[in-house]
């Protein structure tokens, strides 16, 4: 993987509940905020490609017309909680191929 964000992404795909405690796409935004917030104000590690993914779904996306979270914007294109969170690691599979 290209960095600890998006290799910690990529593990809780497979067990969300274990990781987040639910399958929950707000979950999943509440658990990355507080990550990568810890990793940019404990470590040096470069969260660039994190970011760049992050930017690459509010492109697709949308903001939501008032800076709404990604996972809220993805749960308005869904039309539920679990589907956003699905639809957030189907997009995250698509990047990192692009990127590869």
């Amino acid at each position: 993987m290209v960095d600890p964000m998006l290799d910690s992404i990529a593990r809780i795909r497979h067990r969300p509940a274990m990781y987040i405690g639910s399958h929950s796409a707000k979950a999943m935004f509440l658990y990355l905020a507080g990550y990568s917030g810890a990793l940019q104000d404990h470590t040096k590690i470069d969260l660039t490609p994190y970011m760049e993914f992050l930017e690459s779904l509010y492109s697709k996306y949308g903001r939501g017309g008032g800076g709404h979270s990604w996972a809220w914007v993805l749960a308005e294109k869904t039309g539920s909680d679990a589907a956003a969170l699905d639809l957030f690691f189907d997009e995250l599979e698509a990047f990192l191929k692009k990127k590869a």
